[in-house]
């Protein structure tokens, strides 16, 4: 779970400055109501609008977590990654989430990166223990998909994180990343299956007729 240490209010997050500081203090009064739902469209919102400000995101990273919405937890904490890369606390979250959403060989580069880079963090031992068990499964679980580590290990990184988009409702990410997987393997017919899923899932729904 990322830290809930409160954070000074930054300075130089882009344009429109001046709604920001307003939005995120109204994101931060309804956590403290535990209004978790309200403050996580507070806080998407701000997110779509500043993507880059660590503060909003690791507040929406806590959020999502209060709310056990696991998919937008992992979405969160990748973002949260790539903005702020020297978060110790975000780095074991993101491993945390791809776990947590059953995605094992992302879970496992992410642990493995986090103890790498932080290996004093409190949650490092646990961490260690976790990628000791996950690496032990691995090459069952690539065999699964017909894979090996020596020539699929990417193939399943890929598909994991086409898996994520799903998830989060990132239909049209989750589509290119399939597509991907086709030309790279196409063989693939998981990817046949989710670009399947994806364009029924995309289908407007049908009126129901009046009789």
């Amino acid at each position: 779970m990322a830290s809930k240490k409160k954070t000074g209010l930054s300075k130089s997050s882009g344009f429109g400055i001046k709604s920001l500081i307003p939005e995120l203090r109204k994101a931060r009064a309804l956590m403290i109501k535990q209004k978790w739902e309200k403050a996580q469209v507070v806080l998407e919102n701000l997110s779509d609008n500043y993507p880059h400000n660590a503060e909003v995101l690791s507040d929406l990273v806590n959020v999502c977590y209060e709310l056990k919405d696991l998919p937008a937890y992992e979405r969160a904490c990748e973002m949260l990654v790539k903005v702020d890369p020297k978060n110790a606390d975000a780095a074991y979250s993101l491993a945390g989430g791809h776990y947590a959403n059953l995605r094992p060989i992302l879970a496992l580069e992410a642990f493995q990166n986090a103890v790498s880079r932080f290996p004093n963090h409190d949650l490092a031992d646990d961490a260690r223990e976790t990628i000791a068990d996950l690496d032990s499964k691995v090459d069952e679980l690539l065999a699964e998909m017909n894979l090996t580590r020596s020539n699929g290990w990417e193939i399943a990184v890929l598909h994991e994180r086409a898996q994520a988009y799903f998830n989060q409702g990132e239909y049209e990410q989750a589509k290119l990343a399939n597509e991907e997987l086709l030309r790279l393997r196409p063989d693939f017919v998981f990817s046949y299956n989710n670009l399947s899923l994806i364009s029924f899932t995309e289908l407007p729904k049908l009126k129901a007729p009046c009789f």
